[in-house]
């Protein structure tokens, strides 16, 4: 037998949580009080094209870690309720010679940067397997 605590049946609920970005858009999860966040996080990250590591959660103004494997019961999530995600912002800065005087040209690039860098390493994993393997 296993040592793990086990939950009552009737205490399991099912729950509809929305996530929702910066720009407004929603992504509803209907999913158990027992499940982990962590499972919500990255259903959310490969729906969203990006990585966990993209991404920040917060509810009611305390940031969710999916790290930290805490169940929506355990973060006291009810049914209905909003999490804020906000995604990480990458900077380039571009430099170009106009004049003898240089002109500084600032590109903010959000997300795409860090999108771009792991489409590619899927890309090469899935065209070098053995060079992926072999590496620690």
């Amino acid at each position: 037998m296993s040592d793990a605590p086990k939950t009552d049946p009737s205490t399991v609920t099912q729950v509809s949580l929305k996530l929702r970005d910066h720009t407004g858009s929603e992504i509803e999860f209907k999913v158990k009080s027992t499940t982990k966040f962590s499972k919500v996080a990255k259903a959310y990250a490969e729906k969203k094209g990006l990585t966990l590591a993209d991404l920040r959660f917060d509810f009611d103004g305390n940031r969710i870690r999916p790290e930290q494997d805490e169940t929506i019961d355990d973060l006291d999530l009810q049914d209905g309720d909003t999490i804020d995600v906000a995604t990480a912002q990458h900077m380039c800065f571009v430099y170009l010679s106009l004049s003898p005087n240089l002109q500084y040209l600032h590109f903010r690039l959000s997300n795409l940067f860090a999108i771009l860098t792991e489409r590619l390493r899927a890309t090469l994993k899935y065209l070098f397997p053995r060079y992926w393997l072999a590496r620690p």
